[in-house]
């Protein structure tokens, strides 16, 4: 009986101290988790005063180091996530991608509660922005729709991020009724956040979105871009960071006649946007370059600006190329190390010869893998190979019988007199316009049904009356092009364009309230 008092007292000692260590555990562990949330906010705030992406990544490097020193956090998913958002915004998407990739599978081994749905938002928004930016356009809108799913009903500010993102993603399709609409719902949203300041600077980021959409694409709105630049003056000072803001304020004034000062806002914001990083120097040059082409057309105006354009495209495109098969590698490696481990579980409890069937197996699988990916990754290869085939002969046709317009013009407007001009026909040129020859056209034709196989045979088979002229026109308007860009690929009046249209239509049997490009989009 006398035992059972000491043998109580040391249970309650051991018990005592259990709980203590794991108290310290809990206190070190909130300590840990208070120093990353100082660090990750630092660094969001470093990025949102315009600091450069070199400084804001460090800091949030050390923000992931300081995460890991103690095992996992309950922040991986939202430091993570917001690294990934950074490293993609400095145009190093492959490391982005790798860091989206380590927070989704964060949040797929979370505790089901344990991530704030906001910041599950947040994770899904920046993977479907960084979707867009490589052109999965599809699943960029699919991702989106989740994320925007997940803030319903809330009054933060990340919904009208949010809507912001969408119409960017809609832009880039070029479906500008769509991305106004997004871009509205995201005023709405801004209305509704329930912080003021949070609220403030999420309709000044609305506001400069729908200036931007309308100086960048001034055919949309003309008569609103000098609203949209004084919008943006207006907002200048209410953001630490203006460069994107004060180049398209120059090329607001360019567009409104007054060019000489609107360039020399764009020469001055270019020298800031080399600061923020490669992707925001390049948009900047492309900016300032397309407004020099137009002020003064001249062979060295004109070279400086097909160079950019073809050093940005050049760049893009390997960017994108890279960043999927990186990505695709990169996730591929993962699930095999996945399987390595339960292979290496499973030979623990099991016998010699079912590891060694299970290896065989798995050596089966990865060589059909690799063997599919190789032959999906060629006919990919093969098929983007095309399509820049089909850009690269149009562009060049356009561009040329483009120029060829500009200079009719440029040499009617200083050399011809007033009085003549009046007398002459309006489809009078000095030089003619480039028609589009046989072997460009036969190559063009097998081209587009390399990309589209099938199609002409498809629609000869349902429509045989239509004419291989009726072809042409129809195959350009599958590829998205305006009447503009078809007229000058062909070589022909735009009034041809409008009439081959109008036969489409007919020969189709469309009523007034269906669309021909959409129809043509689902043959």
């Amino acid at each position: 009986m006398k035992m059972l008092p000491t043998g109580t007292i040391l249970l309650l000692i051991i018990l005592s101290a259990a709980c203590g260590q794991n108290v310290n555990t809990v206190d070190a562990n909130t300590d840990r988790d208070s120093k990353v949330r100082r660090l990750h906010d630092s660094a969001f705030n470093a990025k949102t005063a315009g600091a450069s992406p070199e400084i804001y990544i460090n800091m949030q490097q050390e923000t992931i180091d300081e995460m890991r020193r103690n095992g996992p956090s309950d922040m991986s998913v939202e430091v993570l996530s917001q690294m990934g958002y950074f490293l993609c915004r400095s145009g190093r998407y492959i490391e982005g991608l790798m860091l989206l990739q380590e927070a989704t599978d964060s949040l797929r081994h979370a505790a089901p509660g344990l991530v704030d749905p906001q910041e599950e938002a947040r994770l899904l928004g920046n993977t479907a922005n960084l979707y867009s930016r490589i052109g999965l356009y599809k699943d960029a809108l699919e991702l989106n729709r989740q994320a925007i799913d997940k803030t319903t009903g809330s009054n933060s500010a990340i919904s009208a991020d949010l809507w912001r993102m969408r119409a960017t993603t809609y832009e880039h399709l070029g479906q500008y009724d769509s991305m106004f609409h997004c871009l509205e719902t995201a005023m709405e949203a801004s209305g509704q956040i329930a912080e003021p300041k949070s609220a403030a600077i999420s309709r000044v980021q609305v506001e400069n979105q729908i200036s931007h959409a309308i100086i960048e694409h001034p055919g949309l709105r003309p008569d609103d871009v000098a609203h949209a630049v004084k919008s943006l003056e207006n907002n200048v000072g209410r953001r630490k960071s203006a460069a994107t803001d004060s180049m398209l304020i120059g090329r607001g004034y360019f567009l409104s006649g007054s060019r000489e000062k609107g360039l020399k806002i764009m020469k001055q914001a270019l020298e800031f946007n080399r600061n923020k990083g490669f992707e925001d120097y390049q948009w900047a040059l492309s900016i300032l370059s397309e407004s020099i082409i137009e002020n003064e057309l001249s062979p060295g105006s004109l070279k400086t600006y097909n160079e950019s354009r073809r050093l940005t495209d050049t760049i893009n495109q390997q960017r994108t190329a890279d960043a999927l098969l990186h990505a695709d590698f990169k996730y591929r490696t993962s699930q095999l190390k996945n399987e390595k481990l339960l292979l290496e579980t499973e030979k623990r409890y099991t016998r010699q010869h079912i590891f060694l069937w299970s290896v065989t197996a798995t050596m089966v699988i990865l060589a059909l893998t690799l063997l599919t990916l190789r032959i999906i990754n060629n006919k990919n290869r093969k098929l983007r190979e095309n399509k820049r085939a089909i850009e690269q002969l149009l562009d060049s046709r356009i561009e040329l019988n483009r120029q060829i317009e500009l200079l009719n013009e440029k040499i009617k407007e200083q050399y011809i007199p007033s009085e003549t001009l009046a007398a002459e026909q309006p489809d009078n040129r000095i030089f003619s316009i480039a028609i589009l020859k046989r072997e460009d056209e036969d190559r063009f034709r097998q081209l587009f049904s390399s990309v589209f196989p099938g199609l002409i045979e498809r629609i000869r088979t349902r429509y045989p009356d239509m004419s291989p002229s009726a072809e042409l026109i129809m195959m350009l308007i599958r590829l998205q092009k305006s009447n503009s860009e078809i007229a000058f690929a062909l070589g022909i009046k735009r009034e041809s364009v409008a009439k081959a249209r109008y036969r489409l239509r007919s020969l189709f049997g469309l009523d007034k309230e269906t669309d021909l490009n959409d129809f043509i989009k689902e043959l």
